[in-house]
């Protein structure tokens, strides 16, 4: 299961606008697949971040197909 979350901070410090980090958890491994920063949280900020997400996926997919690996039944 993926969670999606969004964080509205002063990431940049004094150096910058505050900005949201919007990012993908993987709950099962608690690794973060996708994340990227944004002005605001909105759904333009959403789609591009899902948009990276599927690519990724869509990548490993094509990795593990072209693998010696297969699934056994």
């Amino acid at each position: 299961m993926l969670l999606l979350d969004a964080s509205l901070h002063p990431w940049l410090e004094d150096r910058g606008p505050e900005l949201t980090l919007l990012g993908f958890l993987d709950d099962a491994t608690r690794k973060v697949p996708v994340a990227e920063f944004f002005l605001t949280e909105d759904a333009h900020g959403l789609f591009s971040a899902a948009a990276r997400l599927f690519a990724s996926l869509r990548h490993s997919a094509q990795l593990l197909r072209r693998s010696s690996w297969r699934f056994r039944s």
